[in-house]
């Protein structure tokens, strides 16, 4: 985008530029060479520096390339657009006042002809609707209205994916289809823009449909040239994941998918670029690397090529343009984003030429945020939500878990469970201090800290009350009242609750007596180990209560017979075999079905050893805790009706 001045009609007129024409085929041999196209290219691609975010660039504006050395002509595709003064303020992209705007941060993309459209997702917390993508069309200098583009469940906004005008009046969308709770697929869609709005076809699936795809990257060039890059989740914890290239040539309906990659977790961030001959190229992350890879127009896939080094599950994605002579520029911004760290960042650049090595050059330090990621920003929730569109609203943290038993946490591929856990609790998100306001609330007889009344005079108290009792499983409670657990200790008598979802943990703990209450919310690590170290010194200090030891297997345990253990207990999505052999040792088979197997979840072998009269104990620590296995009930042939673990499972076929 070349510099210019400003009408009075609020357009920007192009002033006249002279682009050195570079010498045909020297591409980036020498390094002068390479200073002079980068500096070109990020005069006039500014998509290719940084990552877009970083630089203002809508998403759907990513990948494009015009002819090296060359500025593009006035009929090309998609241009990234970044503002500057004398530019207007920025302003609601809708046309008329009573019309709700664009929600969100739209993504726009342009076409020679002075046409573009915006898109942005919505939906995502209203359940009879879905989540889908809005569109606004800009024409003869102003937006239309925004209306519909996708129907439901298809998201094709900046996160998901992008929508990029080609020719004159044609439309081509990238996203991700939710196909259930648990899976869903990349799609692309071809569709119209004319001026007054924009349309796209029913979406045409790429890649496997009984996996998890999150997000996509798409470029089109001005014929139509077309290229998507996909990340899909192997495993439930996306610990492996394959990368796919799609590619469709101009005047064609269908596009071929390629896989490139097929390795560990997290899930990859990903760029595209086309060049004006149809000539692809694919950059994603994976684990601390930066890869790409080429695939020129007559087909031929360029070897595997490394980019550089960013950050394990980086937050923005890379930015990528490759140029008419397959010379590749990729930008990227290497920073943790953690809720907590307050790493710096540094942006980086690296060039190539038609799958040769990489050149990276340092642009220039990203600076950290006092006490947390730059990028973590915005006010926390003052309230309770069940539903991820309303958390997302505020400063939500992200799950962390483990992609193998003793490996560094990752991030979490998947926010939030199914709407269908809500009536379980699972669906709720707040800050400790609303989870303290509303046990405060349960402690002053059901009065708010206004004073005003939520609950009838004594229902707290009634709710607090022993209801069921439970066996005794170390860390878990001793009886459960009407929705709180109870934990009857020696020193005194806790009310509660925990959660676990994907990698997050949370532990609420009141003392009556005391008139405290306690929270504690993690997204990852060891949540049991925290929990025992910093509630349990609160609670041994403020409210007189001490927490007890933690179970552990007897040193010399003694052999027993089994016989009223043994057998298969069985759950919708497991099935747990216990068994003795010959020497007397007591097994415990853990085999995964349907929605643990599509998660990836592998069957697991477990020894058991005595621990009580009617509970055995793991030899081996499952996160740092020996959990007791306790057998209750009589299933009228001498053995256990139920195997409880927290909830109780019943024994197959009785």
């Amino acid at each position: 985008m070349t510099e210019g001045s400003v009408g009075r009609n609020g357009r920007r007129r192009r002033a006249p530029t002279r682009v050195p024409r570079a010498t045909r085929g020297a591409g980036l041999r020498s390094l002068s060479a390479m200073r002079h196209l980068l500096a070109l290219t990020l005069s006039l691609l500014a998509v290719a520096a940084l990552p877009a975010e970083a630089l203002g660039v809508p998403e759907a504006a990513r990948g494009q390339a015009g002819s090296e050395g060359r500025t593009r002509p006035p009929e090309a595709g998609p241009q990234a657009v970044s503002s500057a003064d004398p530019w207007s303020l920025p302003a609601p992209i809708r046309a008329q006042t009573t019309t709700p705007p664009l929600p969100g941060t739209p993504a726009v993309a342009a076409n020679g002809s002075g046409q573009a459209v915006a898109v942005a997702d919505t939906g995502g917390a209203l359940p009879d609707i879905g989540p889908h993508t809005m569109a606004s069309v800009f024409s003869d200098g102003a937006f239309t209205d925004p209306a519909r583009l996708t129907g439901r469940n298809v998201r094709m906004g900046p996160g998901a994916g992008g929508v990029l005008p080609y020719g004159r009046t044609r439309l081509l969308g990238a996203g991700v289809r939710d196909v259930t709770s648990e899976s869903s697929q990349a799609v692309v869609a071809f569709g119209r823009l004319a001026p007054g709005g924009a349309t796209l076809d029913a979406p045409r699936p790429l890649g496997p449909s009984n996996l998890r795809v999150l997000r996509t990257a798409i470029a089109v060039n001005a014929r139509g040239d077309a290229a998507v890059v996909f990340p899909v989740c192997r495993t439930g914890s996306c610990n492996r994941v394959l990368v796919y290239l799609a590619v469709r040539r101009a005047g064609g309906s269908s596009f071929r998918s390629i896989r490139l990659a097929d390795a560990g977790g997290p899930l990859p961030q990903v760029a595209a670029a086309v060049n004006d001959r149809g000539d692809a190229l694919a950059v994603w992350t994976q684990g601390a690397t930066a890869f790409a890879r080429i695939r020129t127009a007559g087909g031929r896939l360029r070897a595997l090529q490394r980019v550089g080094a960013t950050v394990r599950g980086q937050h923005l994605a890379p930015s990528a343009a490759l140029s008419r002579h397959r010379a590749e520029l990729v930008g990227w911004l290497a920073q943790s984003v953690s809720e907590g760290d307050p790493s710096d960042g540094v942006a980086w650049v690296a060039q190539a030429r038609d799958g040769g090595a990489f050149t990276a050059t340092r642009l220039g330090g990203i600076p950290a945020a006092a006490g947390t990621g730059h990028y973590v920003s915005e006010a926390g929730a003052r309230g309770a939500y069940c539903s991820r569109g309303g958390a997302l609203l505020f400063r939500a943290a992200v799950g962390h878990v483990e992609p193998e038993p003793g490996a560094a946490v990752v991030p979490a591929p998947i926010w939030a469970m199914a709407r269908s856990n809500a009536p379980a609790g699972s669906m709720l998100t707040m800050r400790p201090r609303d989870l303290i306001a509303f046990a405060r609330m349960h402690l002053e007889d059901g009065r708010a800290g206004d004073g005003t009344r939520v609950l009838a005079p004594g229902t707290a108290a009634r709710m607090q009350a022993r209801e069921v009792d439970l066996p005794d499983l170390g860390l878990m409670g001793t009886s459960w009242g009407l929705g709180f657990e109870r934990f009857d200790l020696p020193s005194g008598t806790l009310v509660g609750h925990d959660g676990n979802t994907i990698g997050q943990a949370a532990f609420l703990r009141t003392v009556p007596g005391a008139s405290l209450a306690v929270a504690l919310l993690t997204n990852g690590g060891d949540a049991v180990s925290l929990y025992r170290d910093a509630v349990g010194r609160v609670l041994r200090e403020l409210g007189g209560v001490e927490l007890p030891a933690l179970p552990t297997p007897p040193a010399q345990p003694p052999r027993i017979d089994a016989e009223r253990f043994v057998g298969t207990y069985s759950a919708e999505v497991f099935d747990l075999t216990v068994s003795q052999d010959a020497d007397g040792r007591i097994w415990l088979d853990l085999a995964p079905k349907g929605t643990l197997v599509e998660m990836g979840e592998r069957a697991e072998r477990t020894e058991l050893v005595a621990y009580r009269e009617d509970a055995l104990i793991p030899v081996q620590p499952d996160r740092g805790m020996h959990i007791p296995h306790v057998f209750i009930g009589d299933d009228g042939t001498g053995h256990a009706l139920y195997l409880h673990l927290g909830r109780a499972i019943r024994r197959a076929g009785a």
